[in-house]
């Protein structure tokens, strides 16, 4: 006598291996995501010292990153405007005026910190232009971890 035998055992295991292995891949690929989107910001982030780009750093807990530059002045970097304000501390000013080249470092950081007070200057928006390339790589990120969480099925 002929039987059909349907066994859904190892239906079964491969979607156990397949939901056991959904947050670690998605931490893999959450760890791939935010160093390539901190490496994207520190080469957005305007150029004086450098000090800027070094100081992106990722948080990480569980299931979430943050990325951000810690050095405080990357958000006033980000949100200028032209409006008058106050100036830049003249000290710093002076540094990235000897790390320029000018020939009078000092005269030239109470020029600009003068300029600064008076006229403003303009926002470099190195974060929201992370941010559009990031979104023009969902589709990347999503399939990678489906690729990841599929390829657990026969484990």
């Amino acid at each position: 006598m002929y039987k059909i035998e349907i066994d859904a055992s190892d239906a079964i295991n491969g979607l156990k291996n397949m939901a056991s292995s959904i947050k670690p891949n998605t931490e893999s690929v959450l760890d791939s995501m935010s160093d390539e989107t901190k490496d994207k910001m520190s080469s957005e982030a305007p150029v004086a010292s450098g000090n800027l780009a070094q100081s992106i750093v990722v948080q990480k807990e569980p299931l979430w990153r943050m990325i951000f530059a810690s050095l405080l002045y990357g958000s006033a970097l980000e949100r200028r405007d032209n409006k008058s304000q106050s100036p830049p501390p003249i000290e710093k000013l002076q540094r990235w005026a000897e790390i320029k080249g000018f020939a009078d470092p000092k005269r030239a950081a109470f020029a600009l910190a003068r300029t600064i007070a008076t006229k403003g200057y303009k926002a470099n928006k190195f974060v929201e232009r992370t941010f559009v390339w990031l979104e023009s790589t969902a589709d990347k990120w999503t399939n990678m971890l489906g690729t990841k969480i599929v390829a657990s099925y026969s484990r």
